[in-house]
C-alpha cells in the first residue's frame, strides 16, 4: 500500500498441506498451497450484489464512466471483506 500501513487479509482461505505419498509406484508429491486469501474470498462474495446495485444506479448517467463504476464496486467490495474481517476478530 502507498500509505504504508498493512491490511490483514485475514489468512488464506483455502489452504492446502504439502504431503507425500510413496505407497504408490511412483508417489505423489503435492506441494502447499496458501489459496486465495479470505479477504479477496469475502470481496469476492460481496461483489455481485455491488455489481447489481451500481447498474441501476449508473444506467443513463453521462457523467460516470464504466471504469468509475468498477473502481467504485471493487471498493465496495473490499470495504465490506474488510468490515467481515473486523466484525470475526471482535472489532465490529
Amino acid at each position: 500500500m502507498a500509505d504504508g500501513k498493512t491490511i490483514d487479509d485475514g489468512g488464506p482461505a483455502f489452504a492446502r498441506p504439502g504431503f507425500y505419498d510413496s505407497s504408490g509406484p511412483s508417489g505423489i508429491d503435492c506441494h502447499p498451497e496458501d489459496g486465495m486469501s479470505l479477504r479477496d474470498w469475502f470481496a469476492g462474495q460481496a461483489l455481485p450484489q455491488f455489481i447489481m446495485i451500481n447498474e441501476h444506479v449508473t444506467v443513463g448517467r453521462d457523467d460516470v464512466t464504466y471504469a468509475q463504476a468498477l473502481a467504485v464496486t471493487a471498493s465496495q467490495s473490499y470495504a465490506i471483506a474488510d468490515a467481515m474481517i473486523a466484525a470475526r476478530k471482535g472489532g465490529a
